[in-house]
């Protein structure tokens, strides 16, 4: 009896499909995806900091306002939210305080 992919005429490509223990986790998303907790991949994190710079820059230079400073901060914040991203997030935000412009 055929497999379901057999039945698309698809096959798994052997250099690509490969089992891993769960315990190692998975890729999905822009999250790293484990049995017990979840953790944002790290290029994410990376591009993250480096908006943060030029949004902290940009507002001390009076080019951007707080108003959408702070809406940027909480978006970001309710998606790494949804991970274990406490003391990440906590750290970011310490690293770049906001003082007027």
């Amino acid at each position: 009896m055929p497999t379901y992919l057999e039945t698309l005429r698809l096959r798994l490509h052997d250099g690509k499909s490969r089992t891993y223990p769960c315990a190692d986790g998975f890729s999905f998303l822009g999250w790293r995806l484990f049995p017990d907790h979840r953790r944002l991949v790290r290029g994410n994190v990376v591009r993250f900091n480096r908006r943060m710079n030029a949004m902290v820059r940009d507002y001390r230079a009076g080019e951007l306002d707080l108003k959408s400073v702070v809406e940027r901060l909480k978006a970001w914040a309710a998606h790494a939210s949804h991970g274990d991203t406490w003391h990440l997030r906590e750290r970011i935000f310490d690293r770049h305080p906001l003082t007027a412009p």
